[in-house]
């Protein structure tokens, strides 16, 4: 199945409708607590059980195409057409009543995402693009990216820490080399900023709000989209590895290009990351 530009614009309306419908209940649930407890610092609550119901629902229903979310999972992203979601990116933050979060949805053909959407209903704004077509914020098209230089620009940098006690499984960015890359980024960059959520990092990234967002992981529910968005907005894609990002990336580096070329040159001078375990 290759889906054209009239199928993704079709299939992107029917999207914007479901996500509009769930936005009133998305808003009425901000300061929900958790309700499953994925790991330590790591929870889902029944807000984003509800929604994410609802949302596959909905787009089942309208479209016939399978979902894969963030709290129920499903079908293997690199295969076939699949739409997939995180129905509060930016749970902490939900939950502590920090607007810093919203709602990621994006459509996937054969491990390439075609179709994102990322609505900050706290802020009023909606994102939107599809491949071959430009970014859009509130319905109207957005300027491409303009090249840029590190020292200009804000930075928006995931997580530091690890989830959870420092004292865990070592993970594959582990937390020294974490804090040197923070710390060497905070040295070149205009202003460094931890908005704890992936769609809104993303989003602002591709409107050229913070000159690029640096993640240490890769989840497709928190990144499919907001790369889509960076992509169509003529950003530059990247995993922290050096190679072009993909959803089988194990991280994202994506922003103004110039930005994004300049992090990766700091993150190449650190050396292996294992070495800082």
């Amino acid at each position: 199945m290759s889906l054209d530009t009239a199928q993704l614009r079709e299939l992107a309306g029917i999207a914007a409708e479901v996500l509009d419908d769930a936005t009133p209940y998305f808003v009425s649930e901000i300061g929900a607590k958790e309700e499953v407890v994925k790991g330590v610092g790591d929870w889902a609550t029944a807000a984003d059980l509800a929604l994410e119901r609802q949302i596959t629902a909905a787009l089942t229903e309208r479209t016939g195409l399978p979902m894969h979310g963030e709290e129920f999972g499903g079908p293997d992203l690199h295969t076939g057409v699949t739409w997939v979601l995180d129905p509060i990116d930016g749970t902490a933050n939900y939950s502590a009543r920090i607007p810093l979060t919203g709602i990621a949805l994006a459509l996937v053909e054969e491990g390439r995402p075609v179709l994102g959407q990322i609505r900050l209903p706290l802020f009023g704004e909606s994102y939107q693009a599809i491949d071959g077509g430009p970014l859009e914020r509130n319905g109207e098209a957005m300027p491409e990216l303009a090249p840029g230089r590190l020292e200009d620009v804000t930075i928006a940098l995931g997580n530091v820490a690890p989830k959870g006690t420092h004292g865990g499984p070592t993970p594959r960015y582990p937390f020294r080399f974490r804090m040197a890359l923070a710390n060497a980024v905070a040295h070149q960059a205009m202003r460094v900023r931890m908005f704890g959520s992936s769609a809104v990092e993303l989003a602002w990234a591709s409107a050229g709000a913070v000159g690029a967002s640096l993640n240490f992981g890769n989840h497709a529910w928190d990144n499919a989209a907001g790369a889509l968005m960076v992509r169509q907005a003529g950003g530059e894609l990247r995993d922290l590895e050096g190679g072009e990002w993909s959803l089988r990336s194990r991280s994202i580096l994506v922003g103004r290009r110039g930005v994004v070329g300049e992090l990766a040159e700091l993150i190449d001078a650190l050396g292996d990351p294992a070495s800082f375990a």
